[in-house]
Parts: structure tokens; sequence; C-alpha cells
């Protein structure tokens, strides 16, 4: 029994080393992978395009709004009970559900979200752009 032990710890510590081996692997390409994400967001960002066909995979751009406050968050609940969001709003309120609601309110020129009178000065809307892959 316990050279059978031995031999099931062996192989244990050995893919235990085998993953650690593989997660520095992995860190090392999610690096690299964010590195040409900047450059890729940049380039189709300035040359206008939306997305790009390549090896059977369409990489494109996917832009979400996210809303930040600029005053507490007390005058930001109050705010959002204002303005008929009050739903969203315990002793708390959940950022995830202001996204959604801000991300369907009307788009000015610029397809920014037309915040309610209420809300000006108290969030502000700030959009991150990153590349993705689909199966094509």
């Amino acid at each position: 029994m316990a050279e059978s032990l031995s031999i099931l710890a062996r192989a244990y510590a050995r893919i235990d080393a085998e993953i650690r081996e593989h997660n520095g692997a992995v860190d090392v390409l999610k690096e690299h992978k964010l590195a040409l994400e900047r450059k890729i967001v940049d380039g189709f960002t300035d040359e206008g395009i939306q997305s790009m066909n390549v090896d059977g995979k369409t990489v494109h751009l996917q832009r979400t709004l996210w809303p930040k406050l600029d005053t507490s968050r007390e005058e930001v609940m109050e705010a959002l009970e204002d303005v008929g969001w009050g739903d969203i709003v315990r002793p708390n309120f959940n950022s995830n559900s202001l996204a959604g609601m801000i991300r369907d309110l009307d788009r000015d020129d610029e397809d920014m979200p037309i915040m309610p009178p209420e809300l000006e000065g108290k969030i502000s809307v700030s959009e991150k752009r990153e590349a993705r892959v689909k199966n094509s």
C-alpha cells in the first residue's frame, strides 16, 4: 500500500508542477494578448473599423459603457429615485443594473447616453473598448 501511495503522490506532484508551468505560460500569453488588444483597439478606432475576419475568426470591437459617480452614493441614490429608477436603489444600488439602464438611454451625436437632468453632475459615463474573438 505504501508503494502505491508514493506512486500516487509522485504523480500528483508531477501534475501540480505541470499545472504551475502551464499557468505561467498562460499568464505570458494573456500579457501578450493584452498588448495586442491595445494596438487592435487603437488601430480599429483610428481606421473606423468595427471588425475583421481572419483565419475563420472575427476580431471585433466591443463597446461597454460604465457609469462613474461624480458625487456621493447618497446623492446618486436620491437622484436615481427622482428620475424613476428607484427600483435599483436599496440602502445601496446595483452598479450593473445602473449600467444597463444608462446603456438603454437615448444617445447624442457622439453616441453617448443623454443623461436625465436629475443625474447631471452626479454620474458621468466612460466607455471601455475591448477586442474580442468569436467563431465566424
